[in-house]
């Protein structure tokens, strides 16, 4: 307890009734002593009003100021009886905060209960500060466990997508050989579809983290909606024709205009195409239909599937979340679809919405989106994604020589007999090292190159082969298994010309390749 009073004595004299209640006080000569006290901590303090009148008390606001959030140190102050407190009191009262008025001459009961009252607020005060303290402390401890998890997620994904990439360039080898084998080109068929699938379950999962967490940002641009859900179903239309599902679309003529990133609204209606042909028994019915409706662009997807629970309906768009499954249900997918297509909606100040009558009676899912310009689609095209990140340089004129390198023999191996195929000089590295080793020598035009490699990573290696001569004007490929905004952008600036996450579409390879007549 800080005393204050204008008279020595009387701090004396209530010192003495603290020390006999066990309050520890300590008495300050001047404002100056007090503002300094404060600073190092304090449970109440105790003024008289005289003190508040004194050109001293300019040291009060800048003191308390400084004060946390948590904290409003509790003031008593004993005023004289009888009279009106001047202005500068009033304003000192003011800058006090949380003040106690005791009008003199005062009982010592009466003082002693409203210094006990101070310090129980004051006590209380520092009870909320360790609770904020800990509260901190949780959220710093789901902060790192929340950082873990996502570069856990991105090594995962790196660990999971080196080996379906050789898996995936194997069966694009093997499908002119198969197309004489029928038996061949079944079994190339379904190695190609289950690696797709595990491909598909491993972005999602990226996805999804990545959505939830703010990270994803949307490149918006007037785009036409009808265009955007028929690239959607284009891509969907190998799983709808593997379940020999019936599809009845409407209204994709458009245009139908709105402000949107194209890759991602397309990734929405692909989730739900996809989610009602996964969840509809093979043979079903599935409709698209797109419209308009007042300002607003509106898409639905029904089908004739399994339904949603009453009891699951409020929540079909959180995330893992599923309808049971039985043995003669068990379709797959991880339960993150929804939730990804729910926050890429809202991302777009629009709505989804789902229904359904129950179990077995299908599902019907609804996106509103507001319309985009006006209506008017001045001339707008959707952007395709490029999967190379960007547009890049162009090609230089001898790209006929190719260098791959990739510390997994396989993938390296597997994506040189590919391009090989195409017409291409390749040679093949396994390490940084090797790598510009192999420049000199083969002097290649475009570098495949992992970057994920022990010793010298792909990130080192691309910076070395800027400023070697050889390959200085070499269009650099980052052919990995990292994905995430953060790679990308260290890919360029380790000089990377192209970022292609594994497995890469063979289609999409050969085009960048291609995109340069061969000499």
């Amino acid at each position: 307890m800080l005393l204050l009073t204008a008279l020595p004595k009387d701090a004396q004299l209530t010192g003495t009734l603290l020390t006999q209640a066990g309050i520890p006080w300590c008495a300050c000569n001047s404002l100056s002593s007090l503002c300094a006290e404060l600073g190092r901590g304090v449970g109440a303090a105790l003024v008289t009003e005289e003190v508040l009148q004194h050109p001293e008390v300019a040291c009060l606001p800048p003191a308390l100021a400084v004060q946390p959030a948590w904290s409003e140190i509790p003031f008593i102050v004993l005023t004289r009886a009888g009279r009106p407190s001047t202005a500068e009191t009033r304003e000192a009262l003011e800058v006090l905060g949380n003040v106690t008025l005791l009008e003199r001459p005062v009982g010592m009961p009466t003082l002693l209960s409203a210094v006990q009252a101070a310090l129980r607020a004051r006590r209380h005060q520092y009870g909320i500060r360790e609770h904020l303290e800990e509260q901190a402390r949780l959220l710093e401890e789901i902060r790192r466990a929340d950082q873990a998890k996502d570069n856990f997620l991105a090594m995962l994904a790196h660990e999971l997508r080196n080996p379906l990439a050789p898996i995936l360039t194997t069966s694009t080898l093997l499908q002119a050989r198969a197309q004489h084998d029928p038996a061949l080109e079944r079994h190339r068929a379904l190695i190609e579809r289950q690696a797709r699938n595990m491909s598909r379950l491993v972005e999602d999962l990226l996805d999804v983290s990545r959505i939830t967490r703010g990270k994803v940002i949307l490149r918006k641009e007037t785009v036409d909606f009808a265009e955007v859900a028929a690239h959607a179903l284009d891509a969907a239309g190998a799983f709808i024709e593997a379940r020999g599902h019936r599809l009845h679309v409407s209204g994709l003529s458009g245009p139908l205009p709105v402000d949107a990133d194209a890759v991602r609204l397309e990734q929405v209606v692909l989730n739900l195409v996809v989610n009602a042909a996964k969840y509809t028994d093979p043979g079903g019915d599935i409709w698209i239909t797109l419209g308009r409706e007042a300002d607003h662009a509106v898409l639905t997807v029904r089908d004739t599937g399994a339904g949603i629970p009453p009891d699951l309906l409020p929540h079909v768009f959180d995330l893992f979340i599923q309808a049971e499954r039985t043995v003669d249900r068990a379709q797959g997918g991880l339960g993150i679809g929804l939730t990804t297509a729910r926050h890429l909606v809202e991302m777009h100040r629009g709505t989804i919405g789902a229904f359904s009558a129950g179990l077995g009676r299908g599902s019907e899912f609804t996106v509103r989106l507001p319309l985009g310009a006006g209506g008017v689609m001045d001339n707008a095209k959707v952007p395709r994604q490029e999967g190379p990140g960007g547009s890049g340089p162009q090609l230089p004129q001898d790209t006929t020589r190719v260098l791959v390198v990739d510390d997994n023999q396989d993938a390296a191996e597997t994506v040189a007999e590919m391009v090989e195929c195409w017409g291409y000089e390749v040679a093949v590295a396994h390490s940084g090292p090797a790598a510009l080793r192999a420049v000199t020598e083969h002097q290649p035009g475009i570098v495949l190159l992992d970057i994920g490699m022990p010793g010298m990573d792909g990130y080192e290696v691309a910076r070395r082969l800027r400023v070697t001569p050889e390959s200085r004007e070499a269009v650099l490929v980052a052919l990995t298994g990292y994905g995430h905004e953060e790679h990308r952008r260290l890919s360029r600036e380790a000089g990377f010309d192209y970022h292609l996450v594994k497995p890469v579409e063979p289609e999409e390879l050969k085009a960048l390749l291609s995109r340069t007549p061969q000499l």
